[in-house]
């Protein structure tokens, strides 16, 4: 069952049709083999370089993979300090720090699953990186934003990535596989405080913004509508 964020966003949809929604690392167990390949997938037994592995073009094209994986994610983690396009233009707040992105990245090489991780990852590869648990036939959606979707299917221990979600899978708005170490609000909000506006204020800015602020011929909720602002312009 869809909840009220769900039905915002398939609100937005209809509204707008190009709104989808230096560290010490220690090694970890990839060290000593972090992938098998198998006739469909290549399955990881570290999350983290299962997305490098695919994503990064250095690591990828690696003849070492076991040890330019730590210096990959060194590199990734000193970038975030100093090129805006690796942080200050994805317009986190103030939760989502460069040290908080850090340490979550060198937990993760550790293999600890961190889902403050996959919501960087979104972004710094632009692709969603929706967490499917094969143990619940459960899937969870990490980013808003308008990213194409790969789908990173997982246990306790081991991950691959593929392209379609299997058929039977239920939506799920939080996942037991990852540690969620941090809200899914990383972004500054585009308005202020819900308390600064009155519905008919908001209403207004929806008016601006060619928005529908109804639904099933009913006024949505003022907090509703709030969220619903945010989320657009976050799609922008």
């Amino acid at each position: 069952m869809y909840n009220t964020m769900d039905n915002i966003v398939n609100l937005l949809q209809d509204n707008n049709s190009d709104c989808n929604f230096t560290i010490n690392i220690k090694n970890g167990k990839y060290c000593e083999s972090n992938y098998l390949e198998t006739s469909e997938n290549k399955i990881y037994y570290n999350f983290l370089f299962c997305i490098l592995d695919n994503f990064d073009i250095l690591l990828s094209n690696s003849t070492d993979k076991k040890v330019d994986l730590a210096k990959r994610v060194i590199d990734i983690c000193t970038q975030i300090e100093v090129k805006d396009d690796k942080y200050s233009n994805f317009n986190y707040n103030k939760k989502f720090s460069i040290r908080k992105i850090q340490q979550s990245l060198q937990g993760s090489l550790r293999n600890e699953k961190l889902i403050s991780s996959i919501y960087y990852l979104n972004d710094l590869y632009k692709t969603h990186f929706v967490i499917v648990d094969l143990n619940k036939k459960e899937y969870y959606e990490t980013s808003f934003k308008n990213y194409s979707k790969k789908y990173l299917y997982c246990n306790d221990k081991k991950f691959y990535l593929s392209d379609n979600l299997d058929n039977g899978y239920l939506q799920k708005e939080e996942t037991i596989i990852f540690d969620n170490d941090i809200s899914k609000n990383i972004y500054i909000s585009y308005l202020k405080a819900l308390g600064n506006y009155k519905i008919d204020e908001l209403k207004k800015i929806c008016d601006e913004l060619n928005l529908s602020y109804c639904v099933n011929n009913k006024v949505m909720k003022k907090k509703d509508i709030y969220d619903m602002i945010n989320l657009y312009q976050l799609c922008l």
